[in-house]
């Protein structure tokens, strides 16, 4: 049994190398690789149900240790939980890392003796295709992800998004696993496999005319480390005055004929209220104020906003987006819809209020409900904060009746440290471009930030651990 075990320890360190890996390479059929051999243990006749699941755990294990080592990091400069405890911690979340396979094992267990041999790779691609949109994860990196590496031939992505080169990675996986050790050819998947293969290749991501209309953007990467952005969120006046000068310098230097400047997520580090904001301009933070008067642009920061005027923290500030006009004054704000587990709140619906007290380091954010779309111009954007991007459906419940001309992600990624985490969360993000056909603007803390293009790619605009700001032109 115990080669078993590390068959699917290695299985998962091969699913891992499908994305992107700090320092190191990595090649987009690697998880297809990976979920063979695991596949190839979970239809051993002989292994039991709760042993399935335990091989599952060590796949976990190995795609942890390659993939989300960086849990570690966040739990100690986000959480403020230090080793051993963190690390402890972090293992312990290879429980959660793909709750779909845990879920597939069992059915797998029920259902295969049913299953018609001939259809068995197609039905079980589907139910996993089904389980990995449809289970929640809270980093949904797919088996499908990988295949971004050979955009701009994804022809397939705007059709039916990632789910497409999941079914495929399944069904090359399960087909190739039965065929070997049945003997018998999955002759109808084979053929499915080329169908969609060919159907992939042949359809071309349509290239977007340039249009006239043109708004010039400078994104500003002020790379504050942790410990003087808590420092300044603390209210610590040195700390506050020390962003402050680096977001006014970045953001009007040499600034000339800008339409909009972007700041990251949570850059602005007091508490606002906007209600207050969108009455009266003098309510507005003077280093905002400063910006604008001396560049005449529309700013978008990342910060707090509060919901009412209390002492009381629980769920009544929002991870928010400000948006200011030329004049100073407040347009608009965005609060922060898909909260993270653990960072922003705990996933324990009404019973998150008794245990608000135990763990100080948990923010219990309140959950937005406002649209994400603004206006600049006459072009519309769309807003998503940190991991929301990395979500489908998110942007979906938006863009069901129009698509905006480009989105903007604004993230902070800094508490990852010099992990993979942030190369891993550009390469997702790409993804809703790819889909939706339109760019994405991606301004960070600490990095990448980057300009997103329709068809997937994208042009580093500022890299990792830099601090710096960047001008270009979006036209819509």
């Amino acid at each position: 049994m115990k080669k078993y075990y590390l068959m699917t320890f290695l299985a998962g360190i091969f699913y891992a190398w499908g994305f992107p890996v700090k320092n190191f390479f990595n090649f987009f059929l690697f998880p297809v690789i990976g979920f063979s051999f695991y596949y190839y243990t979970v239809k051993l006749k002989f292994i039991s149900l709760k042993q399935l699941l335990l091989l599952t755990l060590m796949f976990d294990f190995g795609y942890f240790l390659l993939g989300y080592y960086w849990i570690i990091t966040l739990l100690e400069n986000f959480g403020s939980i230090h080793a051993p405890w963190n690390y402890l911690l972090g293992v312990t979340s290879c429980l959660i890392l793909t709750p779909h396979y845990f879920i597939f094992v069992i059915i797998y267990k029920f259902i295969v003796k049913h299953l018609n041999k001939s259809l068995l790779p197609l039905i079980l691609s589907l139910i996993l295709v089904l389980l990995e949109n449809y289970i929640p994860q809270e980093f949904p990196a797919h088996i499908g992800h990988p295949w971004l590496q050979i955009t701009p031939y994804l022809g397939l992505a705007p059709i039916f998004g990632s789910s497409i080169y999941s079914f495929i990675s399944y069904l090359i996986a399960i087909s190739i696993v039965e065929h070997l050790t049945t003997k018998i050819r999955p002759s109808l998947s084979y053929s499915i496999i080329i169908i969609l293969l060919i159907s992939n290749f042949s359809i071309k991501l349509p290239v977007k005319a340039l249009k006239s209309k043109k708004l010039n953007i400078r994104v500003v990467q002020a790379n504050i480390e942790n410990n003087l952005k808590l420092q300044s969120e603390k209210n610590s006046f040195g700390a506050a005055a020390k962003v402050e000068n680096i977001y006014l310098k970045l953001s009007t230097d040499n600034a000339e004929k800008l339409d909009m400047i972007i700041w990251p997520e949570t850059a602005y580090h007091r508490l606002l209220t906007s209600k207050l904001m969108y009455k009266e301009k003098l309510n507005t933070p003077k280093v905002i104020k400063d910006v604008i008067l001396k560049t005449k642009a529309f700013l978008l920061t990342g910060g707090y906003d509060q919901k009412i005027e209390s002492d009381n923290f629980f769920e009544t500030i929002y991870n928010s987006a400000f948006y200011f006009t030329p004049d100073s004054l407040l347009n608009s704000v965005y609060h922060k819809q898909v909260l993270i587990p653990f960072g922003e709140t705990l996933p324990l619906g009404p019973f998150n209020s008794f245990f608000k007290n135990l763990n100080s380091n948990i923010s219990f954010f309140a959950k937005g409900k406002t649209s994400s779309f603004l206006k600049i111009k006459d072009a519309t954007f769309s807003m998503a904060i940190c991991y929301e991007i990395l979500y489908p459906s998110f942007l979906r419940q938006y863009f069901k009746t129009k698509k905006p001309d480009f989105i903007i992600n604004i993230t902070n990624d800094s508490w990852y440290g010099d992990t993979s985490e942030p190369f891993q969360h550009l390469f997702l993000a790409r993804w809703r471009a790819l889909e939706w056909q339109i760019p994405i603007i991606r301004s960070t803390n600490t990095g990448i930030t980057a300009l997103i293009h329709s068809d997937g790619s994208y042009t580093q605009l500022i890299p990792q651990n830099s601090s710096d700001y960047k001008d270009f032109t979006i036209n819509y």
